[in-house]
């Protein structure tokens, strides 16, 4: 049986303590991003859905004050719904 002195039993302590600190941490980490994942998965889902809803030639349209833009609603969509996916897959 080896004796440790108080300093090193307590530097021992400390680094336990440590490692349970930080992977309390790591859990909290990935549950938030297990969250943000789904939350991103049924945006996706409910812009897809929305999609069906509306004719093709359906149009939305930005102004700035000085012009004006448009662009098709499901094309916009569809430009979302591939950000989120490009995302989701990285």
């Amino acid at each position: 049986m080896t004796d440790k002195t108080e300093a090193q039993l307590d530097r021992e302590k400390a680094a336990v303590a440590a490692m349970t600190n930080a992977k309390s941490n790591m859990d909290a980490v990935l549950a938030r991003v297990t969250t943000l994942e789904r939350v991103l998965d049924d945006a996706s889902n409910t812009i897809q859905r929305l999609k069906r809803t509306i004719g093709p030639d359906c149009q939305m349209v930005w102004h700035d004050g000085r012009s004006e833009r448009r662009d098709y609603v499901a094309k916009f969509a569809d430009e979302q719904v591939a950000v989120i996916t490009a995302t989701l897959s990285k």
